[in-house]
């Protein structure tokens, strides 16, 4: 699972490498998933005591009363918090600007502080509490080091995952309804796909990207599959986390569906390259013209913004079920 975890991290660094050359973001980029997202379902014991932790998530730093003050220096919390306790983020990642990953641009263009990952940028800003990633290991261990709370996420799997995120940030905030509130609405959406996809042919599925690495299970990407109706090849191959497939193995599993990230220049490329190739011509869903794009900033999101990766890929594996919208 650990090789998985970082086989997903690697293929969004990858496939966004010219924006992480641009900006010198790599670390934290390596947060993301693409994904995809992450375990959960566990119970998080997050709002007193020093050192906390669960496989995905651990707390450090005493917590004094609601956190008035937060720093993001993650995706998805900047998603979450953005859209949970706005009021109280005062700072978010700098990948937080940028559209190819990030589904808060508009949100996050009212925040001066973007955090690029220095421990100058974090004392002076006087966080209650900071949220990194596990790839922020050092700087996390630098605040902690200050007494100021950290968390710190890892995992990304599954939506489950996202839930008990959710929730923490909530607990953290003293916004648990806004929480609930939260994943009550996604789970509303996924449910409304899930009701026009139910019953019919579920086609298989490839994710692909020029990495050559595939969502098994234990993938967010595997989830929003199965959500979206249909079957996910990585899966069916018994592959879990992120696993390469070879250009040979596209053509012999012959996928009926095969999904492509847009939005960066070598994505754009690879989808060329893809498309010309020979090989790939006798390939179902070359064929039969079901090659599709779905936009970067959701096949990475590890936050509530989930719920539109389903519905767009939803909408591409059956549009017949979404004709009269």
């Amino acid at each position: 699972m650990v090789a998985g975890r970082c086989h997903e991290r690697g293929l969004v660094e990858r496939t966004l490498r010219t924006v992480l050359h641009a900006s010198g973001l790599r670390g934290i980029l390596a947060g993301l998933a693409a994904g995809a997202l992450a375990l959960g379902g566990l119970a998080l014991m997050v709002s007193t005591g020093i050192g906390e932790s669960t496989s995905f998530l651990n707390v450090t730093g005493r917590q004094a009363g609601t956190v008035s003050r937060i720093l993001s220096a993650n995706l998805a919390s900047d998603e979450i918090l953005l859209s949970m306790a706005p009021e109280r983020l005062i700072g978010v990642s700098s990948l937080a600007d940028d559209p190819r990953v990030s589904n808060v641009v508009y949100e996050a263009s009212t925040r001066s502080g973007k955090i690029t990952g220095h421990i100058e940028q974090v004392l002076a800003a006087d966080p209650g509490l900071v949220v990194l990633g596990a790839h922020s290991a050092d700087l996390a261990r630098q605040v902690t080091e200050f007494g100021i709370r950290v968390m710190m996420l890892s995992g990304y799997e599954s939506l489950d995952w996202i839930r008990a995120v959710i929730r923490a940030l909530g607990r953290e905030t003293n916004s648990s309804d806004r929480a609930e509130a939260l994943i009550a609405e996604m789970d509303r959406r996924i449910r409304a796909v899930a009701d026009r996809v139910d019953g019919r042919p579920r086609p298989v599925v490839l994710s692909y990207s020029e990495s050559g690495y595939v969502p098994g299970a234990h993938t967010t990407m595997d989830e929003v599959i199965r959500l979206a109706g249909g079957d996910n090849l990585g899966g069916q191959l018994g592959f879990v986390g992120w696993q390469i497939l070879s250009r040979e193995q596209v053509v012999w599993r012959d996928p009926e569906v095969i999904l492509l990230r847009s939005d960066t220049a070598e994505e754009a490329d690879f989808q060329r390259q893809f498309m010309a190739n020979p090989a790939f011509r006798g390939v179902r869903a070359v064929r039969d013209g079901r090659v599709y794009t779905i936009p970067g900033r959701l096949m990475v999101t590890s936050s509530h913004y989930i719920a539109e990766t389903v519905e767009q890929v939803a909408r591409v594996l059956h549009p017949e079920a979404f004709a009269d919208r």
